[in-house]
């Protein structure tokens, strides 16, 4: 049974926020999705959960956080609603380009991130923050979890599978024994539910 985590859409608007803050160049949601799904991937291979626990799907374009994507959509196309409210407090949109730009209004608050939450926020902007959403395109494109379900997608569900971010030849920085943590701990929270 493959490993779920529960969405938590505070933690979803404090990494948006989090990004906003840090002054990147050309922040669209293609951007947005590209760094919440890194930062989630990092923190599964270092700390055995996401940071937001977004359903990744895998899309022409790459991974894709399910959830926050489809907040950003709404957000883009004038849809009211409380999470599109929420997110119109930290930004507003340059729709100047041919893809809107998210200018950064003011910061969430951060008190929903862990200390590890907030070091791998940190370090996905400094690894991938100055990267456009073409590089940030091109780099998710190789990963296995990805290939996987797009490749898969017409017999299945495109859904990408955590397990599979832990493939040997993307998971260099995953920490020996996290990917069995992951997993025991999924059971644990399976078994706990019922």
């Amino acid at each position: 049974m493959p490993v779920r985590f529960t969405l938590d859409f505070e933690k979803v608007l404090a990494a948006l926020s989090y990004f906003g803050a840090q002054d990147l160049p050309e922040l669209t949601k293609g951007k947005l999705c590209k760094l919440i799904f890194l930062a989630d991937r990092a923190h599964v291979l270092r700390y055995t959960r996401p940071i937001t626990g977004d359903v990744m799907t895998a899309m022409q374009h790459g991974p894709v956080p399910s959830y926050t994507k489809n907040v950003l959509d709404r957000f883009e196309s004038g849809i009211a609603d409380s999470e599109t409210a929420s997110l119109g407090q930290y930004f507003k949109l340059d729709r100047n380009y041919q893809y809107p730009r998210y200018a950064f209004i003011s910061m969430a608050d951060l008190s929903s991130l862990s200390k590890s939450d907030l070091k791998v926020l940190k370090d996905v902007v400094r690894d991938y923050g100055k990267k456009t959403f073409t590089e940030l395109r091109a780099l998710t494109h190789e990963f296995s979890a990805w290939k996987e379900a797009w490749d898969t997608r017409t017999t299945g569900s495109n859904t990408m599978l955590y397990e599979n971010l832990f493939a040997e030849e993307d998971a260099s920085d995953a920490i020996t024994g996290a990917m069995e943590e992951m997993i025991e701990n999924g059971r644990i929270k399976g078994v706990c539910a019922e």
